[in-house]
C-alpha cells in the first residue's frame, strides 16, 4: 500500500525486466522473445501503491536481441546490470529527490500487460512455423524448464535448435523427422524445417542423433 511506500523519504524502487510502460507484468523477457522484439528493457522505477509496474522511471538500459537469443543470456545480462542501474538511480535521487528519467504514460494504448507463463506453456506445436517454434525454445530455456514435445510416450526437452533453409520442397506431417546426421536431427514444421541440436530425454542431456535413429519417427 502507498502508506508503506510513504514511510521511505525517497520512495521504494523496483527493478523490472521489461521496457516500461510497455511490457508490464509477468514473464516479460519470455514474452518479448516470443513476440519477436528486437530489444529487452531493464528499468528501475518508483513504485506506486496498488499499481503494477507504474511510477517514474529512474534509470533504464536495453539488451539487443534476435530470434537466436536465449532467455539464459537475458537473465545473465539482468543479473549484471541491475545492481549498476540501481546504484545510478539511488545516486540520482540522493542528488535530486524529484529526479526522473521518464514519467510513464498512463494511456492504455502504450501498455502491454504480460500475464504469467507456466511450464506447460512450453509445449511445442510442430504445426507452427520454424521461427515461432525457435522463439518458444529460446524463451523457455534455462533457468526455466524448457520447451518440450513427446517422443515415444516420454517428454523430450529441446534446449538448442536452429532454422534450416535448404530450399527443399517436401511433403511431411508436422513433427516428422526428416534427416538424421552426426549430432543433430531435422524436423518438419509448417513451411520449413528446424534442426534440433541439444535435447534432454529421460533426465539426460543428449545429442538428438543418440536417441532418434529413424526417419520413420515423429515428435508429438
Amino acid at each position: 500500500p502507498q502508506s508503506i511506500i510513504d514511510l521511505f523519504p525517497l520512495g521504494v524502487l523496483n527493478a523490472h525486466g521489461g521496457d516500461l510502460p510497455r511490457y508490464r507484468g509477468n514473464a516479460c523477457q519470455a514474452w518479448a522473445i516470443i513476440n519477436g522484439e528486437d530489444k529487452i528493457g531493464l528499468c528501475i522505477h518508483k513504485m506506486i501503491g496498488g499499481e503494477l509496474d507504474s511510477g517514474d522511471i529512474i534509470s533504464r538500459d536495453y539488451l539487443n536481441i534476435d530470434h537466436n537469443t536465449k532467455i539464459t543470456k537475458v537473465w545473465e545480462w539482468m543479473k549484471a546490470r541491475t545492481p549498476i542501474l540501481m546504484s545510478e538511480a539511488i545516486s540520482n535521487l540522493e542528488s535530486n529527490p524529484s529526479y526522473f528519467l521518464e514519467q510513464q504514460s498512463k494511456d492504455p494504448k502504450d501498455t502491454l500487460r504480460c500475464y504469467p507463463r507456466k511450464p506447460e506453456d512450453g509445449r511445442i506445436d510442430w504445426s507452427q512455423n520454424p521461427l515461432s517454434i525457435l522463439r518458444l525454445i529460446n524463451a523457455s530455456n534455462k533457468p526455466y524448464s524448457g520447451a518440450f514435445c513427446i517422443f515415444e510416450d516420454e517428454k523430450l526437452i529441446v534446449w538448442d535448435a536452429e532454422i534450416i533453409e535448404d530450399k527443399e520442397i517436401f511433403s511431411a506431417v508436422h513433427g516428422q523427422v526428416l534427416k538424421i546426421d552426426d549430432g543433430f536431427i531435422e524436423v518438419a514444421c509448417s513451411n520449413g524445417k528446424l534442426r534440433l541440436l541439444k535435447l534432454e530425454y529421460k533426465g539426460k542431456v543428449v545429442q538428438p542423433s543418440d536417441i532418434i535413429r529413424s526417419i520413420r519417427k515423429r515428435l508429438l
